[in-house]
């Protein structure tokens, strides 16, 4: 068994000592002649060594044998060739030949600047996604708890009651847990009052997220609690807005919702957590001995924990498992037996959706690089053969091989270089005209003098200038010398040296074609989509949001009463026809609640969505009411019989067999207070365009179990142009002069922002497509042209012996039609495989459409007989006369 051990042993340093010789050729021949062989020996001698020691040591050996071979065999052959001196030489060589030749140089260079461009682009927002730290200390421990209710509803959702934080956080089992809800607020106290984005949060919310306030502090507990004073930290925005970036604006009040607050803290520029553009952060005050079954079932917080040191993301979660028993005793019918919280990454909750939607733009315009570096191989091959004289010549005078490929990559470089500066201005122009279509969902990365950005910029340039530039430089220098200078007088090649321009011209147009499918399919979905019947009106409706505050405004009679004047007033303005208030709007936001129905105990507890509306609303958003009447505003008075609308989808899933008008449901948890359904309304999709309509319940406006809602948003249907939004502004103001109104919009814009990812990622896609698609003209209109130029001694000869210039155009058409189908082909069966990556962005659309794959075959055939018709059209007009002579 020894004998066999030492055998192999030996064998295996034999393969290595004549892999070893082979390396040996990257030092120059005189070096090799003087100490290749002892070389041999001692790394012979090294392996034997390391063979003894074990593969650890082998391998070890073995990368630090190849890197030095690869630095100082090159390294020797530089300063053989002259060092720094000769290499400066090279540089100004490629320059001069550069500038001799603009046409060559700029279309290289708009092609990889095209090419890296749209990478760099695309790659400052994956950077962002992916790599860029989140602006808090050890940000990889902070995580967004998921509620999950059942194991049939996945990820779950990110909000909880505030019964179920406290379990949480009283677990302790995070270094810190904090609570956050959303809330907009009145902020007056100047001559404009302005409605702000506000969040409550808990007195360690600022110790979880880890970054101390600009000016001032964070929250006490004291100030957390019911009672405390009225305190709150500011943006830093909006202290420069209102204070003018006064430094002594710490302890100096502002006016949230008609209640003076002393601003205890102005936290960092650009401070954001969970929730985007919040200018406010005031302190939850609850009290946790007067939680009810109904807040243990209302899921109004968004959570966010700081995981301990010493502390897994699966270890934590696990000793969440007893939490849910926990509420549930206390709050029996609250949690299901199978609930369950899932902790998310901070980043994955930012930016999940996002990121698949980034990978998916980073594969696509990593295509169109590929396609940009073809094309820079093509014009490189052409560049080649027409420099073969030169070669011939420097290698005639004595120029090495090794000297003649570095004197080609150099050039390479050079146009890489060019390629990476020209890269970088576009992607800067691609992310500012790209910026104000992206959606809220995506980063917004700052594109300059990043060094993430520049790395990868430079890495892809020098990856393409050496790679796309080596099989040219090897082809261009093989060969001897005599073929060479004998090609050079006869001004012909043969034409097998063209069959690598033709595989890049096939696979340019294999990728394209993939490109084009793509873009193709999100066409086709989004076309589906547009026609999709929302079932309520977008066309000529403002929406004006506002808010009453609740000092103002204490109970529901005094909101009723000011929605009721402002309605009429709005109303009798020349142009409206309807006019209606609704607390969420279609597509805009949407939230649900439990409900039980009479006579079917069995059912147990459903959810829906709802919305609170007034009188006038169904007509000004175009929904009808199917059966029944609409809400009227006796329906809103105090003591008024209690009645609910139902959409038709809720009514038909409710009540089958029966009419559900005079049927009753209860949404009160705490007790039995049944509404009547007088009404049942067409359907709408509710939560986006491409999901079915579902279960709505529609409320007067009036008080709900939990809270009086203030933020309603009006609808004004007008014929033609819109009312001036600041006759409508002055109308609130007439009412009350407190009363903040948000920017106009419209249903039309709300409806497009729902759909805006999908037409971010098409936008870029057709861009890039449409890219490609250009390049993949350019590059085989060179290769036809260039090929039939080396072929014209031919041609001429066939019209000599009688060819017809319609033979020759066919001839031309053949070969380009031969590369174009050959990249079809090949395109549409690799975009059958790699668009199902699409299936989440589309809708009624298959990834394998055979519309689509026939129209865009079409349309790419079209344009590659176009790019082929004029080098074509120039070959059949050979003149073969003046062609022989110059043979």
């Amino acid at each position: 068994m020894r004998a066999r051990r030492n055998c192999w042993a030996k064998a295996e340093v034999s393969r290595r000592r004549r892999a070893y010789r082979v390396a040996l050729r990257l030092f120059p021949e005189s070096i090799r002649h003087t100490y290749g062989r002892e070389m041999e020996d001692v790394a012979a001698q090294a392996w034997r060594e390391a063979g003894r020691r074990g593969r650890v040591s082998k391998a070890l050996l073995t990368l630090r044998i190849g890197r030095d071979l690869i630095v100082n065999g090159l390294g020797a052959r530089w300063e053989e060739g002259g060092g720094m001196g000769q290499g400066f030489q090279d540089l100004r060589h490629a320059l001069r030949g550069l500038r001799r030749r603009p046409g060559f140089t700029v279309v290289a260079v708009a092609t990889l600047g095209l090419g890296i461009g749209g990478n760099t682009a695309i790659f400052s927002m994956v950077d962002a996604a992916f790599f860029d730290p989140l602006p808090y200390p050890d940000d990889d421990r902070l995580v967004v708890p998921y509620n999950v209710p059942a194991p049939d509803q996945g990820r779950g959702f990110a909000a909880f009651s505030s019964p179920l934080f406290a379990a949480m956080r009283d677990q302790g089992v995070f270094a810190a847990l904090a609570e956050m809800a959303p809330q907009p607020l009145n902020l007056g106290g100047s001559d404009r009052p302005e409605r702000v984005t506000a969040a409550r949060v808990n007195a360690g919310f600022f110790d979880v997220a880890g970054v101390p306030p600009f000016l001032g502090r964070g929250f006490t507990a004291a100030e957390a609690t019911l009672g405390g004073p009225d305190v709150a930290v500011i943006s830093h925005g909006l202290w420069e807005r209102r204070f003018a970036a006064d430094p002594g604006a710490v302890g100096r009040s502002i006016v949230l919702n008609d209640r003076s607050t002393v601003v205890v803290g102005v936290m960092p520029p650009d401070f954001e957590l969970i929730f985007a553009r919040v200018e406010v952060w005031i302190p939850t005050r609850t009290d946790e001995g007067a939680f009810t079954l109904t807040s243990a079932q209302n899921n109004n917080r968004i959570l966010v924990g700081r995981l301990a040191p010493d502390r897994s993301l699966p270890a934590t979660e696990s000793l969440l498992g007893s939490v849910s028993a926990r509420v549930r005793e206390r709050f029996p019918g609250a949690l299901s037996d199978a609930h369950e919280i899932h902790l998310v990454p901070l980043r994955e909750h930012l930016y999940g959706d996002a990121r698949s939607n980034l990978t998916l733009l980073l594969g696509a315009v990593g295509l169109v690089l590929l396609i940009a570096c073809a094309n820079l191989a093509n014009l490189l091959l052409v560049r080649g053969e027409s420099r073969r004289s030169e070669l011939g010549i420097r290698a005639a005078l004595g120029a090495s091989r090794f000297r003649l490929l570095r004197i080609l990559l150099t050039e390479s470089l050079v146009l890489a270089a060019l390629g990476a500066a020209s890269g970088l201005a576009l992607a800067q122009g691609l992310l500012r005209l790209a910026g104000p279509y992206a959606p809220s969902s995506l980063p917004t990365p700052v594109i300059g003098l990043d060094a993430s950005v520049i790395g990868f910029t430079s890495a892809v340039a020098i990856v393409t200038g050496l790679f796309f530039g080596l099989v040219p430089a090897l082809r261009g220098t093989g060969g001897n010398v005599r073929e060479a200078l004998a090609g050079a007088g006869r001004g012909s090649v043969s034409r097998h040296r063209w069959s690598l321009g033709s595989g890049l011209v096939v696979l340019e147009v294999a990728l394209t074609v993939v490109l084009l499918v793509g873009s193709g399919l999100l066409i086709g979905s989004l076309y589906r989509i547009q026609s999709v019947d929302p079932g309520f009106g977008t066309d000529d409706r403002t929406v004006l949001p506002l808010a009453l505050s609740a000092s103002a405004y204490p109970d529901a009679a005094s909101l009723n009463a000011f929605y009721r004047d402002m309605l009429e007033q709005l109303e009798a303005t020349p142009g409206v026809t309807a006019v209606g208030l609704g607390q969420f709007l279609p597509l805009n936001g949407a939230s649900n609640w439990g409900y039980e129905v009479e006579g079917q105990p069995d059912r147990g507890v459903g959810f829906a969505d709802y919305t609170l509306i007034t009188p006038g609303y169904l007509e000004a958003m175009g929904q009808r009411v199917v059966r029944g009447r609409a809400l009227t505003w006796d329906d809103a008075r105090e003591g008024a019989p209690e009645v609910i609308l139902v959409s038709e989808s809720m009514a038909a899933e409710l009540w089958p067999d029966a009419d559900a008008i005079g049927q009753r449901i209860n949404i009160d948890t705490e007790g039995r207070v049944w509404r009547e359904v007088v009404g049942i309304v067409s359907d709408v999709r509710n939560r986006a365009l491409t999901r079915e309509p579902g279960a709505i319940m529609y409320f007067p406006p009036v008080l709900l179990p939990m809270s009086i809602p203030r933020g309603m948003s009006t609808v004004i249907h007008h014929a033609d142009a819109a009312p001036p939004v600041a006759e409508l502004r002055a109308i609130v103001g007439s009412l009350d002069s407190t009363v903040p109104v948000a920017r106009a919009g419209s249903l039309s814009d709300i409806a497009a922002a729902s759909e805006s990812r999908r037409h971010f990622i098409l936008l870029l896609m057709g861009l890039f497509a449409g890219t490609a698609l250009l390049l993949a003209a350019v590059g085989l209109y060179g290769v036809v042209s260039y090929s039939f130029s080396l072929r014209s001694r031919e041609i001429g000869l066939r019209m000599a012996i009688g060819a017809r210039r319609s033979s020759v155009l066919g001839m031309v058409l053949g070969q380009s039609g031969r590369m174009v189908g050959v990249g079809l082909v090949a395109g549409l069966a690799i975009a059958a495989v790699s668009t199902r990556v699409l299936d989440s962005l589309l809708f009624e659309t298959a990834a394998v459409d055979p519309v689509i794959y026939a129209a865009v075959a079409l349309f790419l055939t079209v344009v590659a007989a176009l790019a082929t018709w004029i080098p074509a059209r120039r070959a059949a007009r050979v003149d073969p006369a003046s062609v022989l002579r110059g043979a």
